[in-house]
């Protein structure tokens, strides 16, 4: 507890013993002194309630106690007092919904018993009910008209104000209650009527005036909105005409504003000089006729004078005011008070109300002034016929003049205009029976159905969209991929995925199953939707995926037996439900399969969150009724599973959202994201939050025991650990020169985690004393094993990186130049998935570079797209005229790329080293693995990322090596394709004149020359 939190303790327990004593003189002024320093304590309104109660005013101490539970609705003192004031007062039915109420926030156990034994006593003459809540939302400082009628629900209801500085407040309010009460047609009711919940909840809005003429009717939900209660009937008249979804029969209803008259000290009163006005001075005001009419009035008496309560809200009008104040010669004749507080002591000494307005809703003002007995003069603004009596309302100035001047002055008969019209009360019991009249539609049980079919429709709309797409475009958006091979590569940490039966639970359109289903897993996904289903089965078709099923079903009824699956997981499915469901569906999950992986959005990443806010205030958020989470623990444990593990991942997802606000931000967001993927240790980075957990005790242990010995789960033969293996890893770096780069790599190398690997270093022919200084500074850490290749000339990257294969002694080959970064997490990542892969699958996991320039990562990733087939790359490649696939920074079984490399060095070598090609060379060796069926199927990876420096002296940027090496890539696909019949010589001339475009008439004559030059050197050499 802090020094400020210590103190309002002792404070607190002084004013409880001056009240314990009788003290209560003392009591009240301490607690008036506390009130100056400390606001907003509930605490206070119930010390001063119980002060009243003592001295018998018990309609004040009511009014304070409810007071209280305005600011904390939990209060249990304050509830508590109330049930024992309503006992006092012999409403025992009052007492017994206060003290249910007490007793299920009440955490003491004396406390507890003591209630308990009143609930007892009353019970016996009182119905036992459990009240329905009410939330109210409302934005701060707006809250004004609200408190009356929530105090004066208190007794039937459960009530809870809201203001909403966070849309999450509504989300939680809107779960917490059965009746949502939206005081404003702002942001919040468009927020609540398009939420999740709003099917299920009953909605109530309330629509004033000046929202009438804002496009807020507009975005809202109406179908979702059970009634919308005017202020006045010509407010709804204009409203109804400007948006029609609110003139749903039934739907709408007009309450008027109602004044408690118990605030208002009446008293009959007489002509006098003393004009009133209270409200802010904007153009709705009319402030223009508020100076004429004192104006006209002064230049008959000089003793009228105009008493302004209020404030300008806009500027301009201050300026008007005291520029006009002077030349009307009126300075002493108008009083500025600024806004009051006290409306009921400051209007004691006025004559007159006055309002200028154009249009009003319906004008608390004016009527709290006729409560007090004053008499009204109000022009007639749009709709103040329907509130007023035409005696009250005036047209002209002279109108007005003369109104103020007539002996008619009736006290009582404006106070009682109030009593039968506009009273709290009659608005109150109005209320009550539109309340009374949804009491019999609210459903207090489950909302799964309503709720599904909701989730469904939205996703419906997306996945409609996305019907127009074809396959490849849906698989490779990168957001999606890169998020998908991070969750890959977070199961693959626990798990092997090859012959694990994997269900996913709302599929989507199914992007999930290339991962799983080329990781040799038995795959199958459901959905709700049919449109999602039917994009999934068109996929799964494009990529010829084996082992895939897809189907329609529901997560809440899973139609498989017990345990049917090694792995149950959903993404981005339960953040759209409620507690409740999220733990139904979360059981379901647990039943059909041994393991759950659950993944939501993450409460911890703030670009996630300031974006959706931004989406839903702008009307752009398209995925309704979302939550987010920091934990799933207490969920896990509620549907009965052990939470195994959790963390996040999303670090490019993350990003994409930035897109939504700016999207010069995403680049700078991701490089720095990227950035502190390859620095950090343990940091969360990203916008998903990955939950694994399971029912069952043995399967925990099997998990646990699995991570204790750096080991997996593995599911070839029933559920067992597989220990943890690091294969030998030969990293092959030439160089040529690059002493620059030394300290770097150095550095970079000596941080990889990853326990069994060698450096091969092949000196290209380097000029400078590159080579002395890397042994030098290799030879200072320890346990890397490190060779040293020298060649005497300067051979290029394809001679130098076979002659590192023949030395090298890893069972995987990673080809990296010195002047990029590798990912120190890399190896054993790529390792974890290296074993869902047999030597027969002939797939290729290509690693994307990460661009750096001179500041660092700049967020720019050059990504690799999934197509069918090796050979749709090399159409990709020519069609290009660049490569498509990288092999550095990748790990290959040395055995497989020694055999084909040698025999590509055979075929093309002579060529490479006569032409002194410097580009494109890597690329070939691609080219000739996916040719030779040594690799198939290229599924890209993002889990670990090539810092890739990148310059405009770069070899690949150098126009002279593009234009002499890409046309030996081209030739050599060309030649390829055209044997095997995969193009034709249309095809061909399409190429040409690609490149004709591409690099202009002279560069594009150069790179043809060369490229017919090198077809006709390949035309007798056969794949």
């Amino acid at each position: 507890m802090n020094d400020l939190e210590l103190k309002k303790k002792r404070f607190k327990e002084l004013i409880e013993e001056l009240i314990n004593d009788g003290d209560l003189e003392s009591a009240e002024k301490y607690l008036n002194e506390y009130e100056k320093s400390i606001t907003g304590d509930a605490d206070v309104y119930s010390m001063k309630g119980i002060i009243r109660f003592i001295e018998g005013k018990y309609d004040e101490a009511e009014r304070y106690f409810k007071k209280g539970l305005l600011l904390e609705y939990n209060n249990v003192d304050l509830l508590y007092n109330l049930a024992k004031l309503k006992m006092h007062l012999n409403d025992g039915g009052t007492a017994l919904k206060y003290l249910v109420r007490a007793l299920f926030y009440s955490s003491e156990d004396e406390l507890k018993r003591e209630i308990r034994d009143l609930i007892s006593t009353l019970k016996g003459d009182n119905e036992m009910e459990i009240p329905k809540k009410i939330v109210f939302f409302v934005k701060p400082g707006l809250d004004n008209f609200i408190n009356d009628i929530i105090m004066g629900l208190t007794d039937e209801y459960e009530t809870r104000k809201v203001i909403v500085n966070n849309l999450k407040q509504i989300d939680e309010g809107m779960e917490w209650a059965d009746i949502c009460w939206f005081e404003w047609c702002d942001e919040l009711v468009i927020y609540g009527s398009k939420h999740l919940l709003a099917e299920k909840k009953k909605v109530i809005c309330r629509l004033h005036s000046y929202e009438a003429f804002t496009d807020y009717p507009a975005k809202v939900n109406w179908a979702n909105v059970d009634k919308v209660i005017f202020v006045a009937k010509h407010i709804y008249d204009i409203v109804a005409k400007r948006f029609s979804g609110i003139k749903e029969k039934g739907k709408s209803i007009v309450i008027n504003n109602g004044i408690d008259l118990n605030k208002f000290t009446f008293k009959n009163r007489c002509k006098g000089f003393d004009v009133a006005y209270v409200g802010y001075i904007n153009y709705k005001k009319g402030p223009m006729l508020l100076l004429q009419l004192i104006k006209a009035l002064v230049d008959i008496d000089k003793r009228y004078k105009l008493h302004i309560a209020g404030v300008f809200q806009d500027e301009r009008y201050k300026l008007y005011y005291k520029q006009m104040i002077e030349e009307m010669g009126i300075k002493d004749n108008v009083i500025f008070y600024g806004w009051v507080d006290d409306i009921d002591k400051w209007l004691e000494d006025k004559n007159y109300i006055v309002s200028t307005s154009v249009l009003e809703g319906h004008p608390y003002s004016v009527m709290e002034a006729m409560a007090k007995g004053i008499k009204p003069v109000i022009h007639c603004f749009v709709g103040a016929k329907d509130i007023f009596e035409n005696r009250y309302l005036w047209t002209t100035i002279n109108t007005a003049v003369e109104m103020v001047l007539s002996n008619e002055y009736n006290s009582l008969e404006y106070r009682r205009f109030i009593e039968g019209n506009y009273s709290l009360e009659i608005q109150i019991k109005k209320i009550r029976e539109l309340l009374n009249s949804l009491g019999n539609m609210i459903e207090i049980n489950s909302i799964t159905s309503k709720q599904t079919t909701q989730v469904k429709s939205v996703w419906d709309k997306i996945w409609s969209h996305y019907k127009s797409e074809g396959p490849v475009k849906i698989a490779n958006e990168p957001g999606g991929m890169v998020l998908r091979s991070e969750f890959i590569d977070l199961l693959n940490n626990f798990f092997v995925l090859k012959s694990a039966k994997i269900l996913e639970v709302g599929c989507g359109g199914g992007q999930f199953s290339l991962e799983f289903c080329l990781r040799n897993a038995f795959y199958e996904g459901i959905d709700l939707s049919k449109d999602a289903i039917d994009l999934a089965r068109k996929l799964s078709s494009f990529y010829s995926l084996k082992n895939c099923n897809f189907k329609l079903g529901d997560g809440f009824d899973l139609s498989y037996p017990n345990g049917q699956f090694d792995i149950v997981f959903n993404m981005d499915v339960i953040e759209h439900f409620t507690d409740d469901d999220i733990i139904k569906m979360l059981k379901e999950m647990a039943r059909a399969g041994k393991y759950v992986v659950i993944g939501v959005p993450y409460s911890g990443s703030k670009i996630y969150s300031v974006a959706k806010k931004f989406s839903q205030k702008t009307g752009t958020w398209e995925y309704g009724y979302e939550r987010d989470f920091h934990t799933l623990g207490h969920l896990f444990e509620k549907a009965g599973l052990k939470l195994l593990y959790e963390d996040v991942i999303g670090y490019q997802s993350e990003c994409q959202y930035l897109k939504r606000i700016n999207l010069g931000a995403y680049e700078v967001a991701l490089g720095e994201n990227i950035a502190r993927l390859f620095l950090s240790d343990n940091e969360k980075i990203g916008s998903w939050l990955i939950s694994i957990g399971t029912l069952s005790e043995q399967y925990s242990e099997i998990f646990n025991k699995a991570r204790q010995l750096k080991g997996r789960v593995e599911f070839s033969k029933g559920v067992k650990v597989r220990e943890g293996k690091n294969p030998s890893v030969s990293i092959i770096i030439p160089f040529y020169n690059g002493s620059e780069y030394v300290a770097g790599l150095v550095e970079n190398l000596s941080q990889i985690e990853y326990d069994n690997f060698e450096v091969v270093f092949v000196n290209d022919g380097s000029e400078e004393n590159t080579e002395e200084i890397l042994k030098k500074e290799m030879s200072a850490i320890k346990n890397i094993n490190t060779t040293f290749i020298r060649f005497d000339d300067n051979r290029g990257q394809f001679f130098s990186r076979l002659e590192g294969i023949k030395h090298s002694s890893g069972e995987y080959v990673f080809f990296h130049d010195m002047d990029d970064i590798i990912y120190r997490k890399g190896f054993k990542k790529l390792i974890n998935d290296m074993g869902n892969f047999s030597n027969s699958d002939s797939i290729h996991i290509p690693v994307s570079c990460a661009l750096m320039d001179e500041n660092g990562y700049n967020g720019q990733i050059w990504y690799h797209s999934i197509l069918p087939s090796a050979a749709d790359y090399l159409v990709e490649e020519v069609l290009s005229l660049c490569g498509k696939v990288s092999i550095i920074n990748t790990l290959f079984k040395k055995e497989m790329l020694i055999q084909y490399y040698e025999e590509l060095s055979t075929l093309l070598g002579g060529i490479i080293k006569k032409e002194k090609i410097k580009v494109g060379e890597d690329t070939v060796v691609f080219d000739f693995l996916a040719m030779r069926g040594a690799i198939y199927r290229i599924l890209p990876v993002y889990y670990t990322l090539r810092g890739y420096r990148f310059s405009r002296q770069s070899f690949s940027r150098n126009l002279h090596y593009r234009l002499n090496g890409i046309p030996l890539t081209i030739a050599f696909n060309i030649n390829y394709l055209l044997g095997e019949k995969l193009i034709d010589n249309h095809f061909e001339n399409t190429v040409k004149e690609k490149v004709l475009s591409t690099y202009g008439s002279e560069m594009g004559n150069i790179f043809l020359t060369n490229y017919e030059r090198y077809r006709e050197m390949l035309k007798n050499i056969i794949i």
